[in-house]
């Protein structure tokens, strides 16, 4: 089955590739929890390296993920933004 994650204009799809759907649940659940607090949450998952950085402001909740190669840690161009009024934090 394919899966499409989007948020906002981001597309995170290839950043979840073959993502276990219990890892991924709890991943999102407990960067809910730290962003009730917080700005920033970073995790990965428990099958593989790439860091998904959650961040939190007054209007929006951003996301991006980041994978590491032999350079070091790089971006994916994916961003996505969702209103914070309504949505996942509260």
């Amino acid at each position: 089955m394919d899966v499409s994650l989007r948020i906002g204009s981001g597309d995170f799809s290839d950043a979840g590739t073959s993502v276990c759907v219990l890892d991924f649940a709890l991943m999102l659940h407990t960067a809910r929890i730290t962003l009730r607090e917080g700005s920033l949450a970073v995790f990965e998952l428990s099958d593989r390296q790439d860091a998904w950085h959650f961040t939190r402001d007054s209007e929006l909740i951003g996301l991006r993920t980041r994978y590491a190669t032999r350079e070091g840690w790089h971006f994916r161009p994916a961003e996505g933004h969702r209103p914070t009024q309504g949505h996942c934090v509260k």
